[in-house]
């Protein structure tokens, strides 16, 4: 079965200020370990996915409507009592061509000791997850499991990971259903790779053929074809440097857009680093959902208030970094007490109010300083903001 045609990948949460990371063991055999290796920030995912799709569309994928269940035989080295099997599936009516996040999230859980030998999950024990449901405010005609284009299998450990590492192996996978032999049919996966072999072959083919025969109408589709893959190429750059909550840059988009940015002429530079005070507070007593909110509400805020030439990032779960070329320090401070006060005064929900506020910590980009340095100057200013009580904003000449 060739899984390494597929593509596969790994997700965890500290590409997302978390503290849980995840690495291959074998890829090609889908072997993978979780370890949360920074136990001060949160755990809460790690795992793998196979996307199921064909030449990169990822509104094409696998029906498995005419089976019932999945027959599955993993290999656990782990801790946790149980694991996530997640399914996705991609309907045009709520799903979006190039976001697999819009593709419905369909979970079932199994425990540790389910997969001491290969283990049969009916489809009817899959549920829609309803984090999904709020988050894309789904309407109830698409609120039950659909099975008809799945393009994505999931393994996830799920979260509060404990020490030590998490050894997840997929050894196969297969279908099973009144009309189909479970040996004969490995999840799509074989079809898949076939299918894609096969128009592999069949586009070069008529490639070379439209060579030979001069066949101009050809060639263009193959160049129009190329075209779209290059700006699908440039899409999934641009989605790979950018937070999938709060639209702004990930820590990777904002390091490339640092390392572009001229330090070197004699105009100032100054950066901000804004933290949202008590956050886990609202997140435990109104919710994730609400939470998620105010990170968006916050980050509008924050962006409202920048320049075309500043590079705004979503540092953590509730930290930005802003850098601000050609700005004094006096500058910068009145700029960061413009968003505290925005921030502060924003009516967050207006059936059931919330104060929000933030501290700030502002410093400037000394000659030949490396970012880690910088960093740690603003981080300090930072600290010394929640000290004297949050809702404020320190700069680093401060005492």
């Amino acid at each position: 079965m060739a899984r390494e045609n597929l593509n596969t990948y790994l997700y965890y949460d500290a590409t997302d200020g978390g503290g849980t990371m995840g690495t291959w063991l074998d890829s090609a055999r889908h072997h993978f370990r979780c370890e949360h290796i920074e136990p001060l920030k949160p755990s809460t995912y790690c795992g793998m996915s196979i996307e199921l799709i064909q030449e990169s569309d990822l509104s094409q994928g696998v029906d498995f409507s005419s089976y019932n269940a999945i027959i599955l035989d993993i290999e656990l080295e782990s801790t946790q009592p149980r694991i996530s099997v997640i399914l996705r599936s991609f309907n045009p009516d709520y799903s979006e061509a190039g976001n697999v996040n819009t593709a419905q999230h369909m979970v079932v859980t199994l425990r540790r000791q389910d997969l001491d030998q290969p283990v049969t999950v009916g489809f009817n024990e899959f549920s829609v997850s309803e984090w999904w449901l709020i988050d894309r405010d789904i309407p109830r005609s698409f609120t039950l499991p659909d099975f008809n284009n799945i393009v994505v299998i999931g393994i996830d450990v799920r979260d509060r990971l404990g020490p030590g590492p998490h050894d997840v192996k997929l050894k196969r996978a297969a279908l099973t259903g009144p009309w189909v032999n479970a040996e004969s049919w490995y999840l799509g996966i074989l079809a898949t790779w076939l299918i894609g072999l096969v128009t592999y072959l069949v586009v070069r083919s008529l490639h070379w053929k439209s060579r030979a025969k001069g066949n101009e109408k050809k060639l263009k589709k193959l160049a129009s074809r190329h075209r779209e893959l290059r700006g699908e190429a440039q899409e999934l750059k641009q989605r790979s440097e950018r937070d999938s909550l709060s639209g702004l840059l990930n820590r990777l988009g904002f390091e490339e857009a640092f390392e572009r940015m001229d330090t070197s002429l004699e105009a100032p530079v100054a950066v901000i680093l804004i933290d949202i005070d008590h956050f886990k507070r609202i997140n435990d007593r109104r919710g994730h959902a609400e939470g998620d909110r105010v990170i968006r509400e916050v980050s509008s805020i924050i962006s409202r208030n920048t320049r075309a030439q500043d590079i705004l990032a979503r540092w953590g779960g509730e930290e930005f970094l802003l850098v601000c070329p050609r700005t004094s320090l006096a500058q910068a401070f009145q700029l960061a007490e413009k968003i505290r006060h925005c921030i502060f005064s924003a009516n967050y929900f207006a059936d059931r109010p919330l104060a929000v506020s933030a501290s700030l910590g502002v410093a400037e980009l000394k000659q030949g300083e490396s970012f880690t340095q910088l960093f740690n100057r603003v981080d300090e200013c930072l600290y010394r903001a929640k000290g004297l009580g949050r809702n404020c904003t320190v700069l680093e000449s401060e005492g």
